[in-house]
């Protein structure tokens, strides 16, 4: 019973009220057997009167304290009961209220998610696929003050196109040199007449190179 109640002070109290009194129950009741062996019930209602008063209290007291433990345990069930019944009370509160309030915030974060990260990364995305259909015009708008990994990979993105372009205008201007020259001898192949060999190449390089006028010096002999 102590190690029952060992977190309940006035239960303890109780307890230590309450051992004596059944020791000197206890001794009562060997007190009866006793007599009973000499004399039989005569005996033990031979008793004086102070006695059996004595027995009569003992009981009484005994009834008392342990009254007063049941009242104890009845009112720590009902402040039990009390206390589970708020506890149930402030989980129901506490889905009713908080569940839109947690709604609200994933709505939050997933706006913020959409905003900061999958809107550029779509755009990144299309950017890309324009880039793989040949257009190298086109650039990621970058975010300004971002440092994070979507602007540095902006970044990077719009240096690669760059690099890109770069390469793809040389290549361009090869292939037209290349093939402008080709051209250029193929035509001039077999003339000796230098007059006609100076309006011929300047007729065909002045367009090519959006020129409106041109001039060919050569150094003659002589004179």
């Amino acid at each position: 019973m102590r190690q029952l109640t060992i977190d309940n002070p006035t239960q303890q109290q109780n307890l230590d009220r309450l051992q004596p009194l059944i020791d000197d129950r206890i001794a009562v009741f060997e007190e009866n057997i006793v007599l009973t062996r000499q004399g039989g019930a005569a005996a033990i209602n031979a008793r004086p009167a102070a006695r059996r008063q004595q027995i009569r209290d003992l009981a009484a007291n005994i009834r008392t304290v342990v009254g007063e433990m049941e009242v104890e345990e009845q009112r720590l069930l009902t402040e039990r009961r009390r206390q589970t019944d708020l506890s149930a009370q402030q989980t129901i509160e506490s889905i009713t209220y908080g569940f839109p309030i947690y709604c609200l915030l994933l709505g939050i974060i997933g706006y913020t998610l959409s905003r900061n990260i999958s809107r550029p990364l779509h755009r990144i995305s299309d950017v890309a696929d324009r880039v793989g259909e040949g257009n190298l015009d086109v650039r990621i708008p970058l975010y300004e003050g971002r440092q994070d990994e979507i602007g540095v990979l902006a970044k990077t993105f719009n240096d690669m196109i760059d690099r890109l372009q770069q390469t793809t205008d040389r290549g361009e201007a090869q292939n037209w040199l290349k093939s402008n020259l080709a051209e250029l001898s193929r035509i001039l192949q077999g003339r000796r007449d230098r007059l006609a060999v100076s309006q011929r190449i300047l007729s065909e390089i002045a367009p090519l190179v959006g020129a409106q006028h041109g001039v060919f010096l050569y150094a003659g002999c002589g004179s």
